[in-house]
């Protein structure tokens, strides 16, 4: 997984996305649900309904990141609340992430 520096804050962003989207549908999708700080040293992290695949939007200083992570034999558990956005620990995340697999 990708490896953000310690002053990164990592938000997760309930419900499930459209993975057809890219960084300008994202950000307009952040926008409608409230959040302020799109540019700053942050990441959002979606998910698709099928739930084998994530999507990162970081914003570096200079411009937007949009990272996938896709699994091939397993899925990711999720929120199922409808849109929302929450933070998320990296440790919380690599915990997602690891007991997804089987």
């Amino acid at each position: 997984m990708y490896k953000f520096d310690s002053e990164t804050k990592l938000y997760l962003v309930t419900g499930f996305t459209d993975f057809r989207c890219g960084i300008d549908v994202l950000t307009r999708k952040l926008k409608l649900l409230e959040v302020n700080n799109v540019l700053q040293n942050t990441a959002y992290i979606f998910m698709c309904k099928t739930k084998n695949k994530i999507k990162i939007l970081h914003w570096g200083g200079a411009g937007f990141r949009l990272l996938t992570y896709r699994l091939e034999d397993s899925k990711f558990k999720w929120i199922k609340e409808k849109d929302q956005v929450r933070n998320i620990t990296k440790k919380t995340i690599n915990l997602v992430i690891r007991w997804s697999r089987n």
